[in-house]
């Protein structure tokens, strides 16, 4: 309902968009709909099953969680003097190599 007495005030379809984070399709839609719309109800969220559970503790618990992987993650310095001595971080020489 607020959506189409805003618009009855000469609020754009665009700026109703922009203020309510919604799409212009859905804003037209809703304006002019003659009822609220009507959504289903979300499913409620179940318990893990054992196999689900067993690849949490797994992958997401523990100390180590947030350590970078060393291969992964390399300073500036590192790429002028290690394996990608020469080349920037996209494996293109770069010109003062």
């Amino acid at each position: 309902m607020e959506l189409k007495a805003l618009r009855k005030h000469g609020w754009s379809i665009s700026a109703l968009a922009r203020e309510f984070g919604l799409s212009r399709n859905t804003i037209r839609k809703e304006v002019q709909s003659e009822a609220p719309r009507r959504y289903p109800e979300r499913n409620k969220p179940t318990e893990l099953t054992p196999s689900q559970l067993a690849h949490v503790e797994l992958n997401f618990s523990g100390p180590d969680i947030w350590r970078p992987q060393p291969d992964k993650f390399r300073t500036p310095t590192e790429f002028r003097t290690g394996p990608l001595a020469g080349r920037n971080r996209l494996g293109r020489w770069s010109a003062d190599a």
